[in-house]
């Protein structure tokens, strides 16, 4: 048996941003501060229509192949 370890962790984000003031805009219900304090969210990052989760992992396999210096080649 082989002994595996993580020696390695990346992450890949999407650029595009949505607030609590973006959503209290679409919603005017909804209040910013009363999201912030409910969730203790202030922002999250959204993937564009065409970004798809598939695209999100290449993106962060590829940022860890080059932070550890590493060729994909070696994965079969």
């Amino acid at each position: 048996m082989t002994n595996a370890k993580l020696v390695a962790v990346e992450m890949f984000l999407p650029t595009g941003v949505l607030t609590n003031d973006d959503l209290e805009d679409s919603f005017p219900d909804w209040h910013a501060e009363k999201i912030s304090q409910k969730t203790g969210i202030f922002k999250r990052a959204i993937a564009s229509e065409s970004q798809f989760s598939s695209h999100l992992g290449v993106a962060a396999a590829e940022k860890l192949l080059l932070s550890q210096d590493l060729n994909g080649d070696i994965f079969d």
